[in-house]
């Protein structure tokens, strides 16, 4: 996975080690982000666990709206077609 911001190796191991897992941290946030947003999952291009975030995320909140407007019987419904 392409870092968002280059990580520059240097002789100060814990410093750029700690570097390295910010621009991770800030890497994976952003494609977590990009992937909700989207209208669908790139597969191919987009590491599985932030996919499975994502459907997860998706989940959820489908989930909480068929409660709120009391549709839960049908979403499930949805679901298990």
């Amino acid at each position: 996975m392409p870092l968002r911001v280059p990580v520059k190796i240097s002789d100060d191991v814990e410093v750029w080690l700690g570097e390295l897992e910010k621009s991770m941290r800030d890497t994976l946030n952003m494609l977590l982000q990009k992937t909700i947003k989207s209208q669908g999952l790139d597969i191919v291009n987009t590491p599985s666990q932030i996919c499975c975030l994502a459907e997860q995320i998706s989940f959820s909140e489908n989930c909480a709206k068929a409660v709120k407007s009391g549709k839960l019987a049908n979403y499930k419904q949805d679901l298990q077609r």
